[in-house]
């Protein structure tokens, strides 16, 4: 079967004339004109920002501000849970006297305040400089940092012990000064945040 000529209209049989290769990049010939749009750009609006409507469409936003709100719940949760770690060990001090024979009456005080002191302070400074939180803080899910976002040094660890070791002597009223930064987030230039 022979093959048909192409008709005297002159058009290809083909996009590609035969003596253009593919990679070439220059105008076709017999390819029509682009046209350019005459119609003037549109003015540029501002973009429209929709609210979200409940808490599935707004993501972290509502999780983010949630944890905002409850860091001061957290933070008295796990001071409390502390206090109560630290109650715990003193009474159980006190009740390993009493088993060995030296009943509260004639229990001085001062051996056993420095026992407390000495427990309080590796029960919170070993673990901010290790782990960044002290049993009830990891309870409570939060975390100290430094300002700058890294682990806490055992200077910081220190100062935090002695801020806490303020609050309590002063049986809470320093944290009426702020419970988002307290005096040993002060004292430390460390943050508290949620660890989760």
């Amino acid at each position: 079967m022979k093959r048909q000529p192409p008709d005297d209209r002159g058009e290809p049989l083909f996009d590609l004339p035969l003596d253009q290769g593919a990679g070439t990049t220059g105008p076709r010939p017999n390819a029509p004109a682009l046209e350019t749009p005459t119609q003037p750009p549109l003015p540029l609006e501002e973009p429209v920002v929709r609210q979200p409507v409940n808490e599935s469409e707004s993501g972290g936003n509502i999780a983010a501000a949630a944890a905002l709100d409850s860091l001061p719940k957290r933070r008295v949760q796990g001071g409390l849970l502390d206090l109560g770690v630290h109650a715990l060990v003193v009474g159980l001090a006190v009740a390993g006297s009493w088993w060995l024979g030296v009943a509260p009456p004639n229990l001085t005080l001062w051996p056993l305040v420095v026992f407390g002191v000495g427990f309080s302070f590796v029960y919170h400074v070993l673990p901010l400089v290790f782990w960044g939180q002290t049993p009830g803080m990891a309870r409570s899910g939060l975390i100290a940092r430094s300002a700058d976002g890294k682990p806490l040094t055992m200077g910081q660890a220190v100062l935090r012990w002695l801020g806490a070791l303020l609050c309590a002597v002063s049986l809470g009223v320093l944290l009426l000064f702020g419970i988002q930064r307290t005096i040993s987030d002060r004292l430390s230039a460390s943050i508290v945040h949620a660890a989760r």
